[in-house]
């Protein structure tokens, strides 16, 4: 799983940004919990949340397929990467004076990586 790693790792640094982005905009508004009714804490919040709720799955499915060896490495750099793409085109979609279409394009690219990647794996578990 040395490739899902790499792609692990950026993610991971990603949701450290989004995290710190979260953080900032609490401590502007002194809103602890919740969003206190503030339309960017909210945003901020929302696109926080959102990429913890979809990048967890993805990253496991690209490790699953990466672990049954019989696909090639490019087929694992192209959903990292893909994933990777859909993830900041969605981040900056969602941000305020973000455009919405890279919003829609993001989770597009998201859900056709984890439609693909499940797909993968229930083929190669079936045709085993």
């Amino acid at each position: 799983m040395m490739i899902t790693g790499l792609y692990a790792g950026i993610l991971g640094l990603i949701f450290v940004v989004l995290s710190f982005a979260v953080i900032r905009k609490r401590m502007a508004t002194k809103v602890s919990l919740g969003d206190g009714g503030d339309g960017g804490l909210q945003e901020w919040v929302r696109i926080h949340g959102n990429f913890a709720e979809y990048v967890p799955l993805a990253v496991i499915l690209l490790g699953y397929v990466e672990m049954t060896g019989f696909y090639g490495l490019a087929i694992i750099h192209a959903m990292g990467i893909a994933l990777v793409a859909g993830r900041l085109s969605h981040i900056y979609g969602m941000c305020p004076n973000g455009n919405f279409i890279f919003r829609v394009f993001g989770m597009l690219l998201t859900l056709g990586v984890i439609v693909t990647l499940s797909v993968i794996l229930i083929m190669r578990y079936v045709t085993a």
